[in-house]
């Protein structure tokens, strides 16, 4: 059981660098832009789909080849021309993309309807360029397993990015004027926000220097240029077809509805509500972190499927746990945002649902990444793309963020079933999959049970959804035996 544990270490120390930041933004800036925007709910509106365009753009950008480092690191005997040729690969598109941007700021300002607010689209071109060309150098601490590290300077991105921000919206306005963090219509603008990110990104940046130092031009090889782009194009498709899904509504909310303020207003809501449910966003993404290197450096174990199965167990026992809190104690979660955001909360156990199936998707994939059958991942994520896009055209300027939220569950539902047919066909790892039904349907009895048991007694009603919970996780640290494997000695090797 030593893999797993290591796995739950590498875990473990990965959310410190994204579970830590992400609950840094949760807990300060969620509630602190919430109530700045909280008669401007359209300017939130803004962040919330400007920050969409950026997850969409980040996976154009570094076109799967993240994944194909870690790919390429374990089978070329050069580490140095597969980083170099990588990287050499990712400074040419994001220097092309940065002309791009800075040549047709005014156009693209117009397509996307932000006219007289062009410098968000080059603030926006900065922040992606940094973040891009730090892909790579990021991944390759992972791929040494240098998950302090990575820690500790995701965690000084987070803190620099919130300082310059409260220093802009708390600290300048004394020094400078009212006047200096309002639009130009006399409101809170938004866009400091991104100027923030911008800088605490650049500095990160300049951390990251040191692990570029494999870097040299003369390594670049064509050869293994060509191999990356076939194993890595498929995952940009696929991973373009998977930020549809996760971004697509908040990106075409002003171009479905007539009135473009009603547009980021209904966004405002949307894009708040959502925040109460990213904690497990967060646990995926730490998981993620962890596990793909995992998957890759175990693959030649004679029990690896066998491992990689009871992966899936216990992580969809630990995202159902996560998403049982929110949902239990929501009417204390709520409290992170204004009170102008709650008419969006019943969103919530929706956007929870399709997290916990966004994570089993994740490791779904392993299949195609260890088999290089990575085109079969454009034909999943092609299929949720098209549902996500024809449940908002249809749905969303009738029924709002509601429809963005049912679009999303059906969407994952639907991917997590196709990639596990295929999964049988190419890859077969033997989930159990009873078990893991049954960890939903119990997850789902206990929310309805708590939603029709009514206590009036504050003190009693909390008792009992804590009894719940304790109950679900009894039931999965029982199931997947979690005491023996983390707890107690391994006789291993």
């Amino acid at each position: 059981m030593k893999e797993l544990k290591n796995l739950a270490g590498q875990t473990i120390i990965y959310g410190m660098g994204t579970m830590v930041p992400k609950l840094l933004n949760f807990v300060i800036l969620t509630p602190f832009f919430t109530r700045l925007f909280k008669y401007n709910i359209e300017e939130y509106g803004k962040v919330t789909e400007l920050y969409a365009y950026i997850v969409f753009l980040m996976i154009l950008l570094t076109y799967g080849m993240e994944t194909a480092y870690f790919r390429y690191v374990n089978i070329e005997k050069s580490h140095k021309k597969v980083f170099s040729t990588i990287f050499t690969s990712i400074l040419v598109t994001t220097a092309i993309f940065i002309f791009v941007i800075f040549y047709c700021t005014d156009g693209i300002a117009s397509a996307l309807k932000y006219e007289g607010e062009a410098y968000f689209i080059k603030y926006l071109g900065g922040i992606l360029a940094i973040e891009t060309l730090s892909a790579i150098p990021f991944a390759k601490l992972r791929i040494e397993n240098k998950a302090r590290k990575f820690a500790i300077l995701k965690i000084v991105l987070v803190v620099l990015n919130i300082g310059i921000m409260l220093f802009y919206y708390k600290v300048s306005p004394k020094i400078f004027g009212s006047d200096f963090i309002l639009n130009a219509d006399k409101l809170v603008s938004a866009r400091f926000i991104f100027i923030s990110n911008f800088i605490a990104s650049t500095i990160v940046f300049i951390f990251l220097i040191p692990e570029c130092r494999l870097y040299n031009i003369k390594y670049f090889n064509f050869s293994i240029l060509k191999r990356v782009y076939i194993y890595g194009i498929p995952l940009l498709v696929s991973g373009l077809g998977g930020v549809i899904n996760e971004t697509l509504d908040r990106s075409i909310f002003k171009h479905v509805f007539a009135n473009t303020s009603e547009a980021l207003y209904q966004l405002g809501v949307y894009g708040a509500n959502y925040k109460l449910a990213s904690v497990i966003l967060i646990v995926v993404q730490m998981f993620r972190y962890a596990a793909e290197p995992f998957f890759f450096n175990y693959e030649k174990q004679k029990d690896s499927k066998e491992r990689y199965a009871q992966v899936m167990h216990i992580f969809v026992g630990i995202t159902l746990f996560m998403g049982l809190g929110i949902l239990l104690f929501l009417n204390i979660a709520r409290y992170f945002i204004a009170s102008t955001y709650y008419s969006g909360l019943r969103i919530v156990p929706l956007i929870v649902l399709a997290y916990v199936l966004y994570g089993i998707l994740f490791n779904l994939s392993v299949w195609f990444k260890l088999s290089n059958k990575t085109q079969y991942a454009i034909i999943i994520t092609t299929v949720g793309a098209l549902i996500t896009i024809t449940v908002n055209l249809i749905f969303l300027p009738e029924y709002g963020y509601y429809a963005a939220a049912v679009g999303h569950v059906t969407s994952y539902f639907v991917m997590v079933i196709i990639s596990y047919i295929l999964s049988r066909k190419y890859y077969l790892i033997p989930y159990n999959v009873p078990r893991i039904t049954g960890y939903i349907l119990l997850a789902v009895a206990i929310y309805f049970v708590d939603r029709f048991v009514e206590i009036d007694m504050i003190l009693l009603s909390y008792l009992f959804k804590l009894f719940l919970l304790v109950l679900f996780s009894t039931f999965v640290i029982y199931k997947e035996n979690l005491i023996e494997i983390f707890f107690k000695r391994s006789h291993e090797g």
